[in-house]
């Protein structure tokens, strides 16, 4: 998944305005380190936004474009979340499928507890 900081790049103009673009670029690349650190020191094998590529109602999810992914299997905590988000849902990984016309890998799940994200990150 790009990086905060690949955002710097797209912004040109007055210097102070470039200046402030990076900064924030900055602090919400080291917001999101902080989240993966955070998450990773609970024992949790990947992450990924809590966006389309999950179906909640399903209680399936790809790994499409994941924070990260330390090699998630069956039994294995997921996140599913930003680091901006109030909260952040942890999962555990029940079984993957593939598609019939499609090889993409769908991982069924249980969800497991709801993180509130300001006790996550300081």
């Amino acid at each position: 998944m790009p990086s905060s900081l690949d955002l710097i790049p797209l912004c040109s103009g007055r210097s102070d305005f470039v200046s402030t673009w990076a900064k924030i670029c900055h602090e919400g690349h080291h917001r999101e380190q902080a989240y993966i650190a955070a998450l990773r020191q609970r024992g949790i094998i990947a992450a990924h936004p809590n966006d389309g590529w999950i179906k909640r109602d399903e209680q399936k999810l790809h790994f499409a474009y994941p924070h990260f992914n330390d090699g998630a299997k069956t039994g294995d905590l997921v996140a599913l979340g930003y680091e901006f988000d109030a909260t952040t849902l942890i999962v555990r990984l029940t079984t993957s499928t593939s598609g019939v016309l499609s090889s993409m890998e769908w991982w069924s799940y249980t969800p497991v507890e709801t993180l509130n994200n300001k006790n996550l990150i300081p």
